[in-house]
C-alpha cells in the first residue's frame, strides 16, 4: 500500500460523518470487526480533518478507500465520494 496521500479535508470529513452511520448497521448485522474498522477509520479521519477548512490532509489511502466505500451509498454526498475516487485513482490505489 502507498504511503499517505493528500485529500481535501472537507472530503475526508464528510465521508467520515456519513460512514459513521454505517457502524451501527454493521454491528447489528453481526459484523463487529467491520464496525470496529470503520470506527477506527472515522476517528482518524475526523481527527486529521479537524480545523482544516480549505486544506488538504495527509491520510492513509486504506482509510480513504474504506470511507469512500462505506459512504458511497448516499447520493447526497456523491461529490465527496467522487472526489475521493479521483485521488485514489491518481495515486494508483484503485
Amino acid at each position: 500500500m502507498a504511503e499517505n496521500i493528500p485529500v481535501p479535508a472537507e472530503v475526508v470529513r464528510q465521508m467520515a460523518i456519513e460512514a459513521s452511520d454505517e457502524i451501527r448497521r454493521h454491528r447489528d448485522e453481526g459484523r463487529p470487526a467491520t464496525a470496529r474498522s470503520i470506527h477506527e477509520s472515522v476517528s482518524v479521519a475526523l481527527s486529521k480533518s479537524r480545523n482544516k477548512d480549505g486544506e488538504f490532509v495527509s491520510i492513509d489511502p486504506s482509510i480513504v478507500s474504506e470511507l469512500t466505500a462505506e459512504s458511497a451509498s448516499n447520493p447526497e454526498i456523491w461529490q465527496y465520494t467522487d472526489a475521493a475516487e479521483v485521488f485514489l485513482e491518481q495515486y494508483d490505489i484503485w
